[in-house]
């Protein structure tokens, strides 16, 4: 029980760095690139990732509790 709470909580505060990195004033250049390209893409009719994804941010937050490094940092 203490365990799963541990685990809980430790994804719970992933979630809410990654969140914090990505809302972080550094990335403000990026994003506006990102806002730049997303407009074009959706001005051709066509979709553009998430930023998380588009700025190489996402997290597999299941695979860092369970203690494996995700694919795209090995």
């Amino acid at each position: 029980m203490y365990a799963s709470k541990a685990v809980d909580r430790l994804m719970r505060s992933i979630v809410q760095t990654s969140n914090a990195v990505q809302a972080n004033k550094w990335l403000a250049g990026a994003r506006l690139i990102y806002d730049v390209v997303k407009s074009k893409r959706s001005a051709l009719g066509l979709s553009t990732k998430p930023f998380s994804s588009w700025a190489g941010l996402d997290l597999d937050v299941q695979q860092i509790v369970a203690g494996t490094q995700p694919s795209s940092l090995s």
